[in-house]
């Protein structure tokens, strides 16, 4: 008995061997596999069926028109305690930012919604989000989370695009909320989002087929550069597009002073609180001297730099202009954002009552060297509570004196010049009375020091020659801590 007990013995463990590794494979392999392949789906999937699906319902199906990263300029409201610096202070009042960008994955849309607050230091929130989007009803609705106070908190944006592409239909609307309860610490108050639309198929509304050619009348006289001067020279290559040159170089901002005459008004109303010193300026679309700009009326406390617009609904203004071949200046209607102080929601494009103008001075002199000038009005009647009468604006850039070939300059002081310095002097060489502008000895440089020890260097090069362009250089400064 004891031989078959003994030889059954190693059979028996041979099995057990066999099958408990395999069994503890099998356990792991599910373990690991199981959670990352189904439970982020999954709780997309829920998120989504509860809180989007009937606004925008899951589809398996990609957009016969894919949704772009097409929201341009935007702004937002609310958020609460998202954008609390401490318990006693909130940031709502500063400038806000918001970047969105999209990618499709087969039907899935994923997104990185980025919403700013421009205070010290600046507040930023990153939500990412999936979800669909509609072509046909124009909507996109998305879940999320957002990483904020303790851990990952749950969200829900919804965005409603314009069916069309036109001035009185580019906002995109929407809101984007806490899923959380309010107890919890995530939970942050409701956001509403106004956008612009960057939809391609844009259709003009007051500029093309002459709308405007002697619509917009009474504005400033005198001698304009043309298409011709125009023409952009730039590290040797030429662009005669006028789309190169108003707005700057790309889709960058541009500032321009405000010059008040007494009694004309407040291009913003009286509802602001302040009366605008400047304005910005963005181009946002532009073809065949066909554009579509912003115009921007911010306070004095505004310092942007670069691509950075103050886009607000109550100082921002919404323009098509058109370069004018026989006027040689750029003709603008302007339009205003209305019906936002409940709800960005409700916000739509109307009152478009504002004019403007400008122009590129074939002639520029030490006391007017600007280099763009305009007027901007409105053509409402004088009683009505929105007028405001003719206000000048003008921009000093070096860009375009330094690229444009047109300006001629006029020497305004020259009588004084000669009287200060005595000609006598200048005398000698071999037949010349002036070096070359390229030389070296034609360049300057200077130091101011002020009161408190900083000194400001300018370096000087010739700008104009005999009233012709020199291309020896531009005007530069920098400032330096020690003293000269």
């Amino acid at each position: 008995m004891e031989p078959n007990s003994s030889s059954s013995s190693p059979s028996h463990q041979s099995r057990v061997r066999v099958r408990v590794p395999f069994l503890f494979f099998l356990f792991i392999f599910i373990t690991i596999t199981t959670p990352s392949a189904h439970a982020t789906p999954s709780s997309f999937h829920s998120l989504y069926t509860q809180h989007c699906n009937d606004v925008v319902p899951n589809s398996h199906t990609f957009p016969s028109k894919p949704l772009l990263n097409d929201i341009g300029t935007a702004y937002f409201t609310g958020g609460g305690r998202l954008f609390t610096q401490t318990h006693n202070r909130t940031v709502l009042n500063f400038q806000k930012g918001v970047s969105f960008h999209v990618q499709h994955v087969g039907p899935i849309i994923r997104g990185s919604l980025a919403l700013k607050v421009e205070s010290a230091p600046v507040i930023s929130r990153l939500f990412r989000l999936n979800g669909y989007y509609s072509d046909s009803g124009n909507k996109l609705c998305m879940v999320g989370t957002v990483s904020h106070i303790s851990s990952e908190s749950p969200v829900v944006l919804k965005l409603n695009y314009p069916k069309n592409t036109s001035i009185f239909d580019i906002l995109v609307t929407g809101t984007l909320e806490s899923v959380s309860d309010e107890i919890d610490l995530n939970y942050f108050e409701p956001i509403s989002i106004l956008g612009l639309s960057q939809k391609s198929g844009y259709q003009p509304t007051f500029i093309g087929n002459g709308r405007l050619n002697g619509s917009l009348v009474g504005y400033d006289s005198g001698e304009s550069l043309g298409m011709d001067s125009l023409a952009l020279e730039k590290f040797g290559r030429s662009r005669s597009s006028v789309c190169s040159v108003v707005g700057g170089f790309g889709f960058t901002v541009e500032r321009y002073e405000l010059e008040y005459e007494s009694g004309y008004g407040n291009p913003l109303g009286g509802d602001v609180g302040y009366v605008p010193k400047f304005f910005v300026f963005r181009r946002t679309r532009c073809e065949d001297g066909k554009m579509q700009m912003l115009l921007g009326f911010p306070n004095s406390s505004f310092h942007g730099r670069g691509s950075t617009f103050p886009f607000e609904p109550r100082t921002s203004l919404i323009a098509e202009g058109e370069w004018i071949e026989k006027e040689n200046r750029v003709l603008a209607v302007a339009c205003r954002i209305l019906n936002f102080t409940e709800s960005l929601t409700n916000a739509v494009v109307g009152d478009c009552s504002t004019r403007l103008s400008f122009r590129f001075p074939a002639r520029v002199s030490l006391r007017n060297r600007s280099s763009i000038v305009g007027q901007i009005w409105s053509n409402r009647a004088v009683n009505d509570s929105g007028y405001f009468g003719k206000i000048g604006f003008h921009r000093v850039s070096e860009q375009l004196m330094k690229f444009l070939p047109g300006y001629k300059y006029e020497f305004t002081e020259y009588d004084t010049v000669r009287k200060t310095c005595d000609e006598k002097k200048t005398s000698g060489g071999k037949g010349k009375k002036y070096p070359d502008e390229h030389l070296l000895e034609m360049r300057l440089q200077m130091a101011v020091r002020n009161s408190t020890g900083q000194t400001e260097w300018v370096h000087v090069f010739p700008l104009f020659v005999d009233g012709d362009r020199s291309h020896a250089g531009l005007w530069d400064k920098c400032t330096a801590e020690e003293k000269p």
